[in-house]
This record gives structure tokens, sequence and C-alpha cells, in this order.
């Protein structure tokens, strides 16, 4: 429990005008016990970080595996996987195409985001 309270208080980065900052999100905690009574031999921890591009996924990698390391001693799995990773298109023409379709597909003005 110390990892997980030490990787929900990290701070990853800052915000910036164009994306909010890096979140972590616990999305699944399960134990192999059936009773309440019973210390778990096992926990599955499953959860997922929603990053900038102002942080990197490496970076990420190795200040998750640091806290895993120090904050606790118990021998762990962890597997990886990165679905996307963040990009910015500045605001400009290819921008305002974009908004121009939606707005016309849609028949709505739509404001950027942040």
């Amino acid at each position: 429990m110390a990892a997980l309270l030490g990787l929900s208080q990290i701070e990853w980065d800052k915000p910036t005008a164009d994306f909010p900052a890096t979140s972590f999100q616990i999305t699944k905690l399960h134990s192999d016990s059936g009773a309440e009574n019973v210390i778990p031999e096992t926990i599955t921890c499953r959860f997922n970080l929603r990053f900038s591009p102002s942080v990197t996924p490496e970076e990420i990698k190795a200040k998750i595996l640091d806290i895993l390391n120090t904050k606790q001693s118990l021998p762990y799995e962890i597997s990886w996987r990165i679905s996307g990773v963040p990009y910015l298109s500045k605001r400009g023409k290819l921008t305002q195409v974009a908004r121009d379709v939606v707005q016309t597909i849609t028949n709505r003005n739509r404001k950027f985001a942040l």
C-alpha cells in the first residue's frame, strides 16, 4: 500500500495552456483471497496514467519503478502497455479546418478545449 500511496502522490508534471497535468488513477485492485479475515497471497493492481507531452513514457516508467523498488519490499511483476503517446497540434490551418469540418457536419460551433 505504501507503493500505491507513493504513486498517487507523485507530481508528474505541471499543467500547460494545452494539457492538464499528468494524472495517475487506480482502475482495479483485486486480491486472491475469498474471505475478509485472510491476508491475500497476491494482489493485482491496474492503473492508468493520462499524460501530457511534458513527460515521456520512459520518465513515467522510471518513476514508477523507483517507487516500487523503494516503497515496498515485496516481489512484483509489472506489464506495460502504452495505448498512445500524447501529441500537440498547434492551433493553425489544420486545427481550423478540423473545426470547420466538425461545424459543417454537426451544424454546431465548437470551441477548442483548454
